[in-house]
């Protein structure tokens, strides 16, 4: 068959979904996808993050930023309590996240009581950042 134009052979569906390179598939099963040994031990989530210094130390930031929300939470109103979420820390920096404006203006006024109780309790925290998450949709 000949297509109207330019006197081309016209493309049947089935043509379009033929793979130009058929033999691909063939040769590549899940077998020979990776060549390394798969290892079929299961761990548990805690395991593998410690065998993967990354991770290991991301779980120690983890930890330690919500140490530190712990340790300051008596001193946060009751009622802004749910508001207020530990975000990331650095060595001698932390970071609040809030969820409002208005959450973050309290706690900017609060700031030098929660450096005073970190500092008191041990931790060599020199600066919070605040920062207002927008609510999830």
């Amino acid at each position: 068959m000949h297509g109207s134009a330019f006197g081309q052979p016209r493309i049947r569906d089935n043509d379009v979904h033929r793979s130009p390179f058929p033999d691909i598939h063939a040769q590549t099963s899940p077998d020979r996808m990776s060549s390394a040994p798969r290892s079929h031990t299961m761990l548990s989530l805690d395991e593998a993050v410690g065998a993967a210094p990354t991770l290991a130390a991301l779980r120690d930031r983890v930890r330690k930023s919500q140490s530190l929300i712990e340790q300051v939470r008596h001193l946060i109103p009751t009622a802004l309590r749910p508001h207020i979420h530990a975000g990331p820390v650095d060595d001698t920096e932390w970071c609040l996240l809030v969820d409002s404006a208005s959450a973050s203006t309290k706690v900017r006024q609060m700031l030098p009581a929660l450096l005073q109780a970190l500092n008191q309790n041990g931790a060599k925290i020199n600066a919070i950042r605040v920062k207002v998450q927008q609510a999830k949709r």
